[in-house]
């Protein structure tokens, strides 16, 4: 696309959503939901639900390694879990 003869190089990110979303009653929701211990499973991808809904503009590489710390997979505390696992 052209502009006062200069070739626009720059991105423009659009939003993929453009409803109204009651953050606090879905986080509410999220929370009550954590509290029924229905299987880890349920769990770690209810975590990941909420990281998404209160972090909506974060990057990929971020998001990812929350993922990874929620799923017990990265993180100090992590570490330290698997290193005191390894010594036993």
């Amino acid at each position: 696309m052209r502009w006062y003869d200069k070739e626009f190089d720059g991105v423009i990110n659009y939003r993929n959503e453009f409803s109204f979303r009651d953050i606090e009653r879905e986080l509410k929701l999220a929370y009550d939901a954590l509290s029924l211990n229905i299987s880890p499973t349920f769990e770690i991808e209810l975590k990941k639900n909420i990281v998404r809904l209160l972090l909506d503009e974060v990057d990929d590489w971020t998001l990812e390694r929350i993922d990874n710390e929620i799923a017990g997979l990265e993180g100090l505390d992590n570490q330290l879990n698997r290193e005191l696992a390894n010594e036993s």
